[in-house]
């Protein structure tokens, strides 16, 4: 059980060198760019840039563009992530300007500079606020960066899952310092629901989280309750409160005001009767996700050393923080599996090979390293050679995965247009049709096929 002291401890102890950022983390920081880039090839085409990127592109008000759900969104309905949209003109805006400059691409400015940020978060979670080993703390690191979601999801696509994977990462590493402290402080809980709000204006899985946290908050105000994490909670709930304010009055009422139209809710709608006929399939389908997605990050290894693996963490947990913690930890895993099911029920695809390798899973996989880093911290705070061998050894199976993964993903799946029902996304491509665009940018020189691409012709303006 923790006591009072240690948490004054860590707080007296945190701004030291812990906290700094070594040599060593630029370095593995800096690899990772390097060969996420190279690996990319420049990054790749994604149907939905082809309708929003020129949009973004347009001469059109900036906030009449991310109230548009009619534009921004493939099936066009409203999907409440008007931030992600503001962090997608970053990213047009920053496609253009290369092309222009004569460095042409699809890879995406607010992917890297979120990776970089979430980065620096872990480091100092792990470091000064776990005092794990830092040699652990950098193989932990390096897993993060080497799962398939993270060091394969660079082409431009959407910001939304990125930034939200940041905001959960400050959220993260403010509840830990804030009930660890027992700190009620104005300025953090401030700053908690501030970016709790921003996390679910990015995404609707940032509203789930928070939904999510609140319950933890909950349980742990009914088991353990300190005023720290009574101000959480209040917080959490009010975080929830407005958030659902927004989706259903103020971002509707500003779509109608800057663009005429009241947008349409219905994709936030689960569609219960296709669950209720087959509820094992889905939720089976959700537990796989989760458990693809750990081992995916730890090695690859085989599925079913998965649930004893997370098993192995709670139980760390318990034996240093007690079993509320533990309690907390399992039912915030719980909760992911849950999500993934309720993710499948709305979006089917993701129970695709290569869908389960990208993009989805950016903030599930955060949590996971997270959980890991609690586990470790509690069962071996200054490391081993056992346990930096078996870091060492997933870190080199996720290597050694990667042109694995890579394989998945050209191979694509059965029915690449199946979310698109609309012509102008149907039209076959060649296979080297992303490297073509990237040089007829490059040299203004295009074949019919690149010349019809709203992407090319948006970019060459």
């Amino acid at each position: 059980m923790l006591k009072a002291q240690d948490g004054a401890g860590e707080s007296r102890q945190t701004g030291g060198t812990g906290s700094r950022f070594p040599w060593y983390f630029w370095t593995i920081l800096g690899v990772w760019a390097i060969a996420a880039i190279w690996q990319s090839g420049g990054g790749g085409l994604n149907v939905e840039l082809e309708q929003y990127l020129p949009y973004h592109l347009s001469s059109k008000p900036f906030f009449n563009k991310i109230y548009d759900s009619r534009m921004m969104e493939v099936g066009h309905q409203y999907v409440c992530r008007e931030l992600s949209y503001a962090i997608d003109e970053m990213d047009c805006r920053f496609l253009a300007w290369s092309a222009h400059m004569g460095v042409p691409h699809l890879l995406s400015l607010s992917y890297f500079l979120c990776v970089f940020g979430i980065s620096l978060l872990l480091w100092r979670f792990f470091v000064a606020d776990l005092k794990l080993d830092r040699t652990v703390a950098c193989t932990l690191l390096a897993l993060y960066l080497t799962a398939p979601c993270v060091y394969l999801t660079t082409s431009c696509f959407r910001a939304a899952k990125i930034a939200l994977t940041l905001a959960l990462a400050i959220l993260a590493r403010q509840l830990w310092r804030g009930l660890r402290n027992n700190d009620s402080g104005y300025a953090r809980w401030t700053l908690f629901a501030v970016v709790a709000f921003a996390a679910t204006i990015c995404d609707r899985q940032g509203f789930y989280y928070m939904l999510v946290t609140a319950v933890c908050l909950a349980v742990l105000c009914a088991l353990r309750r300190t005023r720290a994490a009574v101000v959480a909670l209040v917080a959490s709930l009010a975080v929830v409160g407005l958030s659902t304010v927004y989706n259903h009055l103020i971002g509707p009422y500003l779509t109608f005001r800057l663009n005429g139209y009241w947008p349409d809710l219905t994709f936030q709608n689960l569609p219960w009767q296709v669950f209720r006929a087959a509820p094992g399939a889905y939720i089976w389908a959700g537990v796989g996700e989760l458990l693809d997605t750990t081992r995916f990050m730890f090695g690859s290894f085989p599925s079913v050393l998965v649930l004893p693996f997370l098993a192995a963490a709670v139980f760390f947990i318990a034996k240093r923080h007690g079993r509320v913690w533990a309690s907390i930890a399992g039912l915030l895993l719980l909760s992911l599996a849950a999500m993934n099911t309720l993710m499948t029920l709305r979006h089917p695809p993701l129970i695709w090979p290569d869908i389960r390798r990208v993009y989805y899973w950016l903030p599930e996989t955060l949590l996971l390293a997270i959980i890991a880093g609690i586990a470790l911290a509690a069962r071996f705070p200054k490391g081993n050679i056992a346990v930096r061998s078996v870091l060492a050894a997933a870190l080199i199976g996720n290597v050694i995965a990667i042109p694995g993964h890579l394989a998945v993903l050209a191979a694509g799946h059965p029915h690449p247009r199946i979310l698109f029902d609309r012509p102008a996304f149907d039209r076959p491509r060649s296979p080297t049709f992303n490297a073509d665009l990237r040089r007829a940018l490059a040299t203004r020189k295009a074949t019919p096929e690149i010349a019809a691409d709203p992407v090319y012709r948006a970019l060459t303006q």
